[in-house]
């Protein structure tokens, strides 16, 4: 069985928290806004930002043409 990629992982993971914190701010969770309690509350943009790029991240490694066209769209070219 293969193996996914670390960069796969992380990337999935980076998408997980950025959704996990625009749910919190959406129905406002201060407990998932922050991503630590001693931490300031993560700004809604960098949340998206961070779905976002974890999602470009993950797909960007898969073999499939509708993903590769998938990521295109995402990252602007």
């Amino acid at each position: 069985m293969k193996r996914p990629s670390l960069a796969r992982v992380l990337g999935a993971l980076l998408a997980l928290l950025g959704a996990g914190v625009i749910l919190g701010w959406w129905w406002q969770v201060p407990a998932l806004v922050r991503v630590l309690p001693q931490f300031p509350p993560m700004v809604f943009n960098t949340a998206l930002c961070f779905a976002i790029a974890g999602c470009a991240l993950a797909v960007r490694l898969s073999d499939a043409r509708r993903d590769a066209r998938f990521c295109a769209i995402l990252g602007g070219g």
